[in-house]
């Protein structure tokens, strides 16, 4: 035998090996393990059904559908109720949306999405796969839109996939999110960092999805981002209390940094993203001075129907 004919050989062994590895994994995760898509609503109309419909689209059948909704005051409800397998009604936040339908869940697996989210076909199938020596996993997710905010949030997102710290577990198997107790209800919109920080500190093994979300913000509106921004401020000083040292990576000045050596070769892109997220520390901050809390951005105001 050559010494090519050699290499040759030991790359088709290999190849073999690596397949059958593959074909063990899709056979394992294929017929037995359930996965539950839980889904967190108000006001939801306009983009729930896009939603489901890419959940019911998937390569991998072995799924329940969730859909938690906030006492919607649109066509939400009507909607889940026409795709989703079961369908709840809980408050005041998402936090505790989600660790309500995990209460309803049946699978081994928990998959945490938002009503304005899609899941491309084969991100569930990808993350079984991925789940394979790993306790969570991180979905990369793609923003879509067209309109002038919508392209920054794509730069700023694409900048960030790989990163523990600016991204955040949303596949997660059964008994280590119980074993969490869940989400922690006290935080707002904080609860996605709060979750992967105790992952992290608990030791848990967090991988990547190779599939990923698309998540449509072109119908958001500047003014409609910040105010969100600022309604998710309540929480970040018990954050703050909670991950003092992470915090101050994620929201103080360390986090510009972030962005100026992972963009520095495109100053127009990084001089758009630098803008936006001196926009938000300015909600985030102008939110704490303001004294009365009927002035501060209200869950209607941020999930009023468009």
């Amino acid at each position: 035998m050559t010494a090519r004919n050699g290499r040759n050989a030991l790359f088709h062994a290999r190849l073999l090996r690596v397949m059958d590895q593959m074909s063990e994994l899709t056979q394992s995760h294929g017929r037995n393990e359930i996965v539950s898509i839980i889904i967190t609503t108000r006001n939801a109309g306009l983009t729930l059904e896009r939603c489901l419909r890419s959940v019911k689209a998937q390569s991998y059948e072995n799924t329940e559908t969730i859909v938690v909704d906030n006492f919607s005051q649109d066509q939400t409800e009507k909607i889940a109720q026409r795709f989703a397998d079961k369908f709840s009604e809980v408050g005041p936040e998402r936090s505790s949306q989600r660790n309500h339908g995990a209460k309803l869940a049946s699978g081994d697996f928990f998959m945490f999405i938002d009503a304005d989210m899609e899941l491309t076909r084969n991100v569930v199938e990808d993350c079984l796969l991925g789940a394979a020596g790993h306790d969570a996993l991180i979905i990369p997710e793609k923003t879509v839109g067209v309109n002038y905010l919508a392209r920054i949030r794509r730069i700023e997102r694409d900048a960030c996939i790989g990163s523990l710290l600016f991204e955040a577990a949303r596949f997660v198997r059964r008994e280590v999110f119980e074993s969490m107790g869940g989400y922690d209800t006290r935080l707002t919109g904080l609860e996605d960092y709060d979750f992967q920080a105790r992952l992290e500190e608990h030791g848990y093994a967090i991988g990547f999805s190779a599939g990923e979300i698309l998540h449509h913000e072109d119908g958001l509106s500047l003014g409609r981002h910040l105010k969100k921004r600022a309604y998710y401020a309540k929480g970040l000083r018990l954050y703050e209390s909670l991950h003092p040292d992470r915090a101050r990576l994620q929201f103080g000045p360390r986090r510009f940094l972030f962005y100026v050596r992972t963009m520095g070769s495109r100053p127009i892109a990084l001089t758009s993203v630098l803008s936006l997220k001196a926009l938000e520390y300015a909600a985030f901050e102008g939110s704490h001075l303001l004294s009365s809390s009927s002035a501060r951005p209200t869950a209607q105001d941020i999930y009023a129907p468009r």
